[in-house]
């Protein structure tokens, strides 16, 4: 339940990147931050990925004054906060079937890379007993530089799939757009072409032949 709090236990729990808002009651939005600060740190310091130390900062600084911002609300105002992750989650679980066939590779590399991350970590301290010491600095070495350069190529093919995903969206549309011009041309040519008049000569002899045949019958 969400309730606005203020004084030193604000202050406190603001200085922990998601604790803030959990204080106050936004279990979504604190969980996610915390989860992405931590995450960040984790992914640091397992996979060698050092790039992601300067989204640290970013993270706190946000944590902190949005907590801040949240304390100096009115109580109209603050109640009308709606309490959501900052991960799109809620998107994903609606459209979670097309997410998956969409990146289902991806999510295979990449739970193939964990898999055998995992299964190197546990491997590798066996191999200390069995290999000579510097081949087995070696092998921890190449270990320990293995998993930035595979997460650096994941976000790589991450990225060209989402240049070519929007450039085929371009592609589509500027098809449909064509398609719906040629649909239009159609509709034009379809309408009713007005009737052309006739010259008097050709009305006489219209009127002669409906006599004629009146006569017949």
């Amino acid at each position: 339940m969400t309730k606005q709090k203020k004084g030193f236990w604000v202050f406190f729990f603001s200085l922990i990147p998601g604790a803030g808002e959990l204080y106050m009651g936004f279990q979504k939005m604190g969980l996610s931050i915390m989860i992405l600060f931590w995450g960040c740190i984790a992914c640091a310091a397992l996979l060698g990925f050092n790039a992601l130390i300067f989204l640290l900062p970013i993270i706190w600084f946000y944590s902190f004054f949005n907590v801040h911002n949240l304390k100096c609300l009115t109580e109209e105002e603050f109640l009308s906060v709606e309490d959501h992750s900052i991960f799109p989650t809620e998107e994903l679980a609606a459209n979670r079937e097309s997410f998956i066939r969409q990146y289902r590779n991806i999510l295979a590399i990449l739970l193939i890379v964990f898999g055998v991350f995992g299964l190197w970590s546990n491997i590798i301290s066996l191999l200390q007993w069995l290999l000579p010491d510097p081949m087995f600095y070696v092998l921890n070495d190449i270990g320990q530089q293995l998993p930035g350069i595979a997460i650096s190529i994941i976000l790589i093919v991450i990225g060209i799939r989402l240049v070519k995903g929007k450039k085929e969206e371009l592609e589509y549309s500027e098809r449909s757009a064509a398609k719906e011009q040629t649909s239009d041309v159609d509709t034009t040519n379809k309408k009713e072409i007005p009737a052309i008049e006739k010259s008097p000569s050709e009305e006489s002899d219209d009127t002669g032949k409906e006599e004629a045949k009146d006569e017949n019958a």
